[in-house]
């Protein structure tokens, strides 16, 4: 349980710097399950736990925007209408709310309708570091094309409805793809159209209240509520460091970006994903060694007999489908090895004998599929 909370609580870190830098907070989460991995609790909470973990990020976004999204006021001036119950809500807020609302139309058509199949298909390490090096040599060339571009737009009240459609369709791939960057993709989205880079990142925090709430909601309920008291811990410490670690991120990227571009961001992501895919492949290649190594060390049966002229020893060994009986003969100091596949049928009489724990020997009539033999 203790150490299960030390690792909620690095869990709680990652999420909230990467939950608003754009390098990917799910991928990050992913890459750091690997290493470590809860002990008491089951797959399905982890795979909750990867999504409502955001929540406490979120929470951070409402405080240090609050006056920016709250939408009530006591401005009659900003009102919606002079009387009347709408009179009691700001204009240009509910108006952001609006483009908020219709940013958040993709990714929840498609988010319910193939949030599991997106999960099975894509939440792997091979797919984190190909998204992760893909939009991170996109963040390089459009940040290098947006350079010496003008009029860009500073204003949340300059986004129009159709711009929040596009921001939206490119929050939509963060879903699909971990390793994305749900608020990368919407800025690259944001710069795309014209918005400038405090404006886009703004408009993502915004974007994120409803998008992740949604999401929460949506993995809360296939979890069924069944929490452990253990996991009900792990769970609120997680929320409650990502929300302080994201106070701090917040402010710290929205200062930056005022003087630097997301370049550095993107180099970031291409040799973190050529890092991930060196892994991959070397991992892959020493599982691939130690399962051969293992498949041709584990002897099935072997049978040693002995005469006054010949001393013999019979090892069968498996690879996957792939028999082989290896016999070494000793005799009067010259020894000599071979080695021969066996077919299905000399299968089925080994595995016979084996059953009825009777011995086997190369006198058996075993019907050899080939002429492999090595003689030393």
């Amino acid at each position: 349980m203790f150490l299960d909370i030390i690792k909620s609580i690095i869990f709680g870190i990652v999420e909230g710097i990467t939950e608003w830098l754009p390098i990917s907070s799910t991928g990050h989460l992913i890459l750091v399950e690997q290493f470590l991995k809860f002990e008491n609790v089951s797959p399905e909470f982890w795979s909750m736990f990867q999504v409502v973990i955001q929540l406490g990020a979120i929470l951070a976004v409402v405080l240090l925007y609050f006056k920016k999204i709250w939408p009530i006021t006591k401005h009659k001036e900003n009102a919606m209408k002079p009387t009347g119950i709408l009179s009691y809500f700001d204009k240009n807020i509910m108006s952001l709310w609006g483009k908020i609302l219709v940013g958040c139309v993709p990714a929840a058509i498609i988010g319910l309708l193939f949030d599991e199949t997106f999960e099975a298909l894509f939440y792997n390490p091979t797919c984190i570091a190909i998204a992760l090096i893909v939009f991170g040599i996109a963040f390089i060339v459009i940040e290098n094309w947006n350079k010496n571009r003008k009029g860009a737009k500073d204003k949340n009240s300059e986004i129009t409805y159709k711009d929040a459609l596009i921001i939206g369709i490119f929050q939509l791939l963060a879903a699909i793809f971990p390793g994305t960057s749900r608020s990368g993709a919407t800025i690259i989205g944001g710069l795309l159209i014209g918005l400038s880079r405090p404006n886009a990142a703004e408009f993502t925090f915004y974007l994120a209240i409803p998008t992740m709430l949604g999401a929460s909601l949506l993995k809360l309920v296939k979890f069924g509520l069944a929490f452990t008291g253990a996991e009900i811990v792990i769970l609120l410490v997680g929320m409650i460091i990502s929300f302080v670690v994201s106070m701090f991120v917040i402010k710290f990227l929205m200062n930056y970006i005022k003087k630097h571009d997301f370049k550095v961001f993107g180099y970031y992501r291409i040799i973190l994903g050529i890092i991930v895919a060196i892994v991959i492949i070397v991992v892959a290649v020493v599982i691939k060694m130690q399962n051969e190594k293992i498949s041709y060390d584990k002897k099935i049966y072997y049978e040693y007999s002995g005469s006054s002229s010949v001393n013999r020893k019979s090892t069968i060994y498996s690879d996957n489908d792939n028999w082989t009986i290896v016999t070494e003969y000793f005799n009067s100091g010259k020894n000599k090895t071979i080695t021969k596949k066996l077919n299905d049928d000399d299968k089925k009489k080994i595995l016979d004998k084996i059953n009825e724990n009777s011995s086997v020997s190369t006198s058996d009539n075993l019907n050899h599929e080939s002429d492999d033999v090595q003689e030393k």
